[in-house]
């Protein structure tokens, strides 16, 4: 019987831990989400403004991507292996300069720092 309570103790203990360990995951996400809002009312946007930046972003990179698949189809498939960060780079480059040369030059200039 002993040996049985000491299981039950074990289990106890695990299912302890776990809860510990997920309660800590769910205060680190919404102190995250905290600290973020924090920090874009301290810049003076709106949760609302930022969402909005966020889309036009998104907006812009989908275009390029349908415009260089289309004209450059060999440079696209250089630019679908780059990191995530590195291809907002180069959208956000070609949304500001409109210049898909400049846009191939630099992806192939990330694409082998990467690499």
């Amino acid at each position: 019987m002993s040996g049985c309570l000491s299981l039950r103790k074990r289990l106890l203990l695990l299912v302890t831990l776990s809860f510990a360990a997920f309660s800590s995951n769910m205060a680190a996400a919404m102190d995250s989400n905290y600290l973020n809002q924090l920090d874009s009312e301290a810049s003076g946007t709106t949760a609302a403004e930022l969402a909005s930046s966020n889309e036009r972003a998104k907006h812009h990179q989908e275009r390029f991507e349908t415009i260089l698949k289309s004209e450059r189809s060999s440079t696209y498939a250089i630019y679908s292996k780059l990191s995530d960060d590195n291809k907002t780079k180069v959208a956000e480059d070609f949304a500001s300069k409109k210049r898909l040369s400049r846009a191939s030059q630099l992806i192939t200039e990330l694409y082998f720092k990467e690499k």
